[in-house]
């Protein structure tokens, strides 16, 4: 199993990572993070960070995604 993800991570684009990185790390620091942490703490475009997410998880990234009240996503 940890070599299939060390594979994983290996196909990820420096983009992909760096976003993977961001959330890593925030989720240290301040516990749940959304799109707009992410955004802000990578400077870039919160639809580019969900962008990044769902490539995350296509490539079987372990991100878990939570919905509060059917807006915010964590």
């Amino acid at each position: 199993m940890k070599q299939d993800l060390q594979d994983k991570f290996k196909k990820l684009t420096k983009q992909e990572f760096f976003v993977f990185s961001v959330l890593y790390t925030l989720e240290e620091e301040i516990g749940q993070v959304t799109y707009r942490n992410i955004a802000t703490r990578a400077n870039l475009a919160e639809s580019s960070v969900r962008d990044y997410i769902s490539r995350l998880e296509y490539k079987g990234i372990p991100v878990v995604k939570e919905r509060i009240n059917n807006k915010v996503i964590l």
